[in-house]
């Protein structure tokens, strides 16, 4: 019914015994991020725990091997980013727009590599490498953060986003 509703749908299923639900959660199989490539096929971007799983890899081998659109797979190590409250789950978001969408925008939220340097600037400047329970009844803790979110609402030109950048 999907293929006959969406022209042009491929779809293929991982079986329960080619890959176990709890290995593929435990590999974030399925929180990969499907991408333009060169060369006209698709690519998907998935974290390496997929790698790292015989069964989940495999899936995805099977993915490029009898898709006929995805040409190829990359890994990324994403463990911190999963430690820190974030994870893979961010590849799945894919939002294509039109070059009117595009410079409708109106904020500087578009990776290039300058803005990717100032993110990291921004970082470094304002991420403490450490916080103790007792650091969030200091009010310095307070206005360092709007501080840090004010700079940031500037540097991706949001405008005023917060209740006390008013």
């Amino acid at each position: 019914d999907l293929r006959r509703a969406v022209p042009g749908l491929v779809a293929l299923v991982a079986s329960e015994r080619e890959l176990p639900a709890a290995v593929a959660v435990a590999a974030y199989a399925f929180n990969s991020q499907v991408v333009d490539a060169p060369g006209g096929k698709l690519g998907v971007v998935a974290p390496s725990e997929s790698r790292e799983s015989p069964e989940a890899r495999a899936f995805l081998e099977r993915v490029v091997a009898e898709s006929g659109v995805v040409g190829e797979v990359h890994y990324l190590t994403l463990r911190q980013s999963m430690q820190n409250g974030g994870g893979p789950a961010c590849l799945r978001l894919r939002v294509p727009l039109e070059d009117a969408e595009l410079a409708a925008l109106g904020a500087n939220v578009l990776a290039t590599d300058e803005l990717l340097a100032a993110l990291e600037a921004w970082v470094r400047r304002h991420y403490r490498d450490r916080l103790a329970p007792g650091d969030l009844a200091d009010p310095l803790l307070a206005r360092e953060s709007m501080t840090a979110l004010d700079e940031l609402s500037r540097l991706l030109a949001l405008g005023s986003v917060y209740d006390f950048q008013r």
